[in-house]
């Protein structure tokens, strides 16, 4: 089992260090990408798909933007999917 807390820590740790955001602005529901407070873009998002990827088995290619909106969206998806997977693996 996955837990949710520790996954969204990694996930906060990953944007900190690997995307230069600050962490002070690093909110669970500040929206992540456009032209809001941070900002990011379509590579970054590159970047979360192929974090969730090799650090959780999860695949993000071709998921609907709204799960990349937020820390606590981007968190959710990896902790449903993962599930989905280990689900799988059980079978």
């Amino acid at each position: 089992m996955i837990n949710e807390n520790e996954v969204k820590a990694e996930l906060k740790k990953f944007l900190v260090e690997t995307l230069g955001i600050e962490e002070n602005a690093l909110t669970d529901d500040v929206i992540l990408f456009g032209d809001g407070e941070i900002g990011l873009g379509s590579i970054d998002a590159l970047e979360i798909i192929a974090f969730a990827d090799s650090e959780y088995g999860v695949s993000m290619v071709g998921i609907a933007r709204e799960n990349f909106a937020t820390v606590n969206a981007i968190t959710a998806f990896i902790v449903a999917n993962y599930a989905k997977d280990e689900e799988k693996k059980e079978e």
